[in-house]
């Protein structure tokens, strides 16, 4: 989780502003929502967002707010009872420096290497259907 600062700033015309704190979410952010058909089909609205804090931005006034890169989809779905879903896609590469050592290190040479990830979710919708009582 990212912050914004809290203090209290000036605008141009010499009023006092407060700024208060506020949370930004970095990570997975899932919304799912599934509805369940007579035929015993589930349709599945998926909203995923996966978001990473790539660096930090700052007002003249010296406020910090989160620089984030977000990556989202939007997507409807229609399975059967106990089958899979393969949601992939989320693709992210980041360069890794690599300090080196001896005579290199003097000159203040480096390694980077690109490290890339995927995102994968897998969901297996269940019915759950409600017991009957039985009478004796």
């Amino acid at each position: 989780m990212a912050y914004f600062d809290s203090r209290e700033t000036s605008t141009e015309h010499g009023e006092k502003r407060a700024v208060s704190p506020a949370t930004v979410l970095d990570g997975l952010t899932l919304t799912l929502v599934a509805q369940v058909s007579a035929d015993d089909f589930v349709q599945l609205h998926l909203s995923p967002a996966y978001a990473a804090q790539t660096g930090e931005s700052r007002a003249r006034d010296g406020t910090t707010v989160p620089v984030l890169a977000v990556n989202q989809a939007d997507t409807v779905m229609r399975v059967r009872d106990g089958e899979t879903i393969v949601f992939a896609g989320f693709l992210s590469a980041a360069e890794k420096a690599t300090p080196r050592s001896g005579f290199a290190r003097l000159f203040g040479a480096g390694s980077r290497t690109t490290v890339r990830s995927e995102l994968v979710i897998l969901l297996t919708p269940r019915i759950v259907k409600a017991a009957t009582l039985s009478s004796n």
